[in-house]
């Protein structure tokens, strides 16, 4: 069970399971044993060309992920706490409207939780990797014009 990595900091990085060279070997077995249908993944022109430029992406990948406070953004428990905690702003500011605007994430968040995922890998948290840096930016833009209209209305 790693439902735990979804919650806790110290868990194992989401960023490790997709590295290009994983890819690559994954799709050279998938060639080798492919051989009696005739198919090849990614032997052609283009990707031999590219692989300089996808492996110098990795490397920068890879330093920047290690850098401490930029690694901090690749652990699952990040994204998850930082909804709680956007959740939990919300409820204090009594902002209802807002929370029914993240209603979605929530229960996106929630299916991780009841279902079979597992905290170590980044294609099930994704929605919210994508998702949180655009909710958060319109959830405290919205909280931050309600305060200003308050401040105007009680003068």
């Amino acid at each position: 069970n790693n439902y735990f990595r979804y919650f806790y900091l110290g868990s194992r990085r989401i960023d490790l399971y997709y590295t290009y060279d994983r890819s690559d070997l994954i799709m050279s077995i998938t060639n080798s044993w492919s051989g009696i249908v005739g198919m090849d993944f990614g032997n052609d022109g283009l990707h031999i060309a590219m692989k300089p430029v996808v492996h110098a992406y990795e490397k920068l990948r890879e330093v920047l992920a290690d850098i401490p406070v930029i690694n901090f953004f690749v652990y699952s428990a990040v994204y998850i706490w930082g909804l709680v905690i956007l959740a939990a702003y919300l409820i204090r500011k009594r902002r209802t409207d807002l929370l029914v605007m993240i209603a979605p994430v929530l229960f996106t968040v929630l299916t991780y939780v009841v279902g079979p995922t597992n905290g170590d890998y980044a294609r099930y948290i994704y929605v919210l990797i994508v998702a949180l840096p655009l909710v958060f930016t319109c959830c405290l833009t919205e909280v931050k014009k309600g305060e200003g209209n308050e401040s105007t209305q009680s003068v």
